[in-house]
């Protein structure tokens, strides 16, 4: 009986010196490195927000600025790089319209790696500042600075950041301008990815649709890029309708992540190769 209890304590001790050094070992875990700054590819660019579970939600096709730091992880907090690069846009019910700078009202968060970010504004805001809809006004050559984080070793320092969001940024456009085709696909993919809800899945009609209502009168895009983009959504379309994805953001939201890692890639062999 003795031997018993014995062997139960030593159990019971074992378990409370793992479960110390568990604690220990995650209160005591590293502060991660600050990651990449990213570049938005939308400019000069309304995007309309989605209204729904209480927030309203904006997706924004992202780029990689910086190849030597990590890729964020999913949820890393995010500033706009200046004032003026992104406006809050707040219609009222009797249409009218005002403007704020939207770093004041907005929360930008990473939301796959480095591909896409993700802006929310509290629906409770939105009403507090007279609004029944909201959208984003993206100026040019817009970039994402990972917010501060204490402990950081190896914060972004302000001269990097200012390289970074001022002469590679600019470089970047060669990649995500107008004139390329893949760029203005995912510029175009990632209007149809906003006009979709962000959970469940769009009826059969909604699906049909959505290209003319979403891209039908956006002439500036018209190019090779808008025949990708179709073509694109078609694809997600007939794999919807399969079942080889549940809805068609996801379908589109996969799409998107393969045309930015494409141009990303030609981006870092453009860089590498000093052009």
């Amino acid at each position: 009986m003795h031997q018993i209890i014995f062997i139960f304590k030593r159990v019971i001790m074992a378990q409370v010196a793992a479960l110390v050094f568990t604690t220990f070992m995650v209160t005591a875990a590293p502060v991660l490195a600050a990651p990449q700054i990213l570049g938005v590819i939308a400019s000069n660019q309304v995007v309309p927000m989605l209204c729904d579970t209480g927030v309203c939600a904006a997706e924004l096709s992202t780029i990689c600025l910086q190849r030597k730091r990590d890729d964020p992880a999913p949820g890393t907090v995010y500033q706009f790089d200046r004032p003026g690069s992104a406006t809050l846009i707040v219609t009222a019910a009797d249409g009218k319209t005002s403007e704020f700078p939207a770093g004041d009202f907005v929360e930008v968060t990473s939301k796959r790696l480095y591909t896409a970010a993700n802006v929310t504004l509290d629906m409770g805001t939105l009403k507090n500042l007279g609004g029944v809809k909201a959208s984003l006004y993206i100026a040019s050559q817009v970039s994402l600075v990972p917010g501060a984080v204490a402990g950081d070793p190896d914060p972004i320092s302000q001269q990097e950041r200012q390289y970074v969001t001022q002469s590679m940024r600019a470089l970047a456009d060669r990649w995500v301008g107008v004139t390329q085709d893949k760029a203005v696909a995912a510029v175009i993919v990632n209007q149809l990815i906003n006009a979709t809800p962000s959970k469940g899945r769009m009826d059969k009609v909604a699906r049909r649709t959505i290209w003319d209502r979403t891209i039908a009168n956006s002439n500036e895009l018209l190019n090779s890029g808008q025949n990708k983009a179709a073509e694109i959504l078609d694809a997600c379309q007939f794999r919807v309708k399969v079942g080889r994805y549940f809805s068609l953001r996801s379908c589109l939201e996969v799409k998107n992540d393969s045309l930015i890692s494409d141009i990303n890639t030609r981006y870092w062999k453009g860089t590498e190769a000093g052009s």
